[in-house]
């Protein structure tokens, strides 16, 4: 049933939404009545999406989607919020924060299409923004066309020394330089497809061949072209060695590997959803569609504030014409990160979170309750558990008690935080309050 009028003039009305795509439409079987539990999510329309209610000493959390199957198709960020609310906030259990030593922060993806861009790059570093102290993952289209064949737009960047000097400065200042798709921008992104892989992989590996010879190295992080990532071009860049790729599916969720049409594909290939303010996600789209710059500046910080509070990670991308048109907004958010303080907030390139979350992956914990009603956990790795840290919510836990291992134990606010330093296996015992 619709809610009254009155609940709807009471409450602001929220809706998941899709970066240039809007309101977001869920398949969801229609439920009617009055609810008595707490909603987290509904429709106007069709009744209860999601919400908690009451059962015997305990609650259940309802949701009314297909989440699997949202998973599975690009759209994870249901599940894992859901998931998540589940086991941080209705069950308190312990985990394993996903940052490395639970430090939030976001992931900043500068797309550098076109020759278009070299300038206000150029303007950009002179004004400081490229530092060891924000890091960021910087991609480059490197063939010399950029919409079709022959127009002479592009970096040209094997015979444009003063890019090739540029990009040496940024790697030499802790960016993160890689490959933003196939040789010539538009034409990659506009046409790549499942079918024409004979056609377009070789764009991408003029563009690999031209970034990773200027760097010595192979180049670790990618970004497509409009977001045009067919399944072949994923399976050929985790082959060559990518780890961390930028990615318009699972709108709005940090970092996770990816399901395609049911299907992990690429186990160690981390896609990086992008998280837009709104339809919106780039300077130029702001100022072409009137969004005020004070709003822009208000969503960078309840970003930023978004991924302290929920000890996570999102990524934002910029185009460094529209972002040095803008350029008081990039210098407030770099100001405004910056305040929060080093053991709050991280500036994350795309391959070192992706190597932190794979080591993630590789820890092995088990939890088992003693006799005198406390828990006892047991952890291991192949290599090392440093950067690991447990968090246990202090609503359940009383402060943890180290048994073996290199480890610390922080006050965490709400929860007590079990920081690993160095060794193959740890054990802790922590009573309930």
């Amino acid at each position: 049933l619709a809610p009254q009028a009155s609940t709807l003039a009471a409450d602001s009305l929220d809706a998941l939404s899709g970066y240039l795509i809007g309101y977001l439409t869920y398949p969801s079987y229609v439920t009617r009545g009055d609810f008595a539990g707490l909603t987290l999510a509904s429709s106007p329309q069709f009744g209860l999406v999601a919400g908690v209610n009451s059962a015997g000493a305990g609650q259940v959390l309802f949701v009314n989607l297909p989440l699997t199957y949202l998973k599975g198709r690009t759209d994870a960020l249901p599940l894992h919020g859901f998931l998540s609310y589940f086991v941080r906030q209705m069950g308190k259990a312990p985990y394993i924060s996903p940052m490395p030593g639970a430090v939030a922060g976001l992931t900043l993806n500068w797309h550098l299409d076109s020759m278009d861009a070299q300038a206000p790059t150029l303007a950009l570093e002179q004004l400081g923004l490229f530092n060891p102290a924000a890091p960021s993952s910087m991609h480059i289209t490197a063939g010399p066309d950029t919409i079709g064949f022959g127009d002479g737009l592009g970096w040209n960047l094997n015979n444009n020394l003063v890019a090739q000097d540029l990009l040496k400065r940024l790697v030499a200042a802790g960016q993160d330089v890689g490959n933003h798709g196939g040789w010539i921008h538009d034409y990659y992104g506009g046409n790549a497809n499942e079918t024409n892989s004979l056609e377009f992989l070789s764009y991408l590996q003029l563009n690999q061949q031209a970034v990773d010879g200027l760097l010595g190295k192979p180049s670790r992080s990618y970004s497509a072209p409009e977001g045009n990532n067919p399944k072949w071009a994923m399976t050929w860049l985790e082959q060559q060695g990518v780890v961390g790729a930028y990615f318009l599916g699972h709108t709005g969720l940090g970092a996770t590997r990816h399901f395609r049409d049911g299907q992990l594909l690429n186990p160690k290939l981390y896609v990086f959803p992008v998280t837009p303010n709104g339809m919106y996600a780039t300077f130029e789209e702001w100022q072409y569609f009137n969004v005020p710059k004070a709003d822009v500046i208000a969503w960078y910080h309840d970003l930023v504030d978004f991924s302290i509070q929920n000890d996570t990670n999102r990524l934002i991308y910029m185009h460094p014409p529209g972002a040095y048109e803008w350029v008081d907004v990039v210098q407030d958010l770099m100001a405004y990160t910056q305040s929060k303080g080093a053991a709050n907030f991280r500036w994350y390139t795309m391959p070192a979170l992706s190597d932190a979350l794979q080591r993630r992956l590789a820890v092995k914990w088990t939890q088992a309750v003693q006799s005198d009603g406390s828990t006892r956990f047991d952890a291991t790795h192949p290599s090392n558990l440093s950067g690991t840290v447990w968090k246990l919510a202090k609503t359940r836990y009383q402060k943890p008690r180290l048994v073996s291992g290199n480890a610390t134990v922080a006050d965490g606010g709400s929860f007590w935080m079990v920081k690993v330093s160095g060794s193959k296996t740890l054990q802790f015992v922590a009573k309930p309050v």
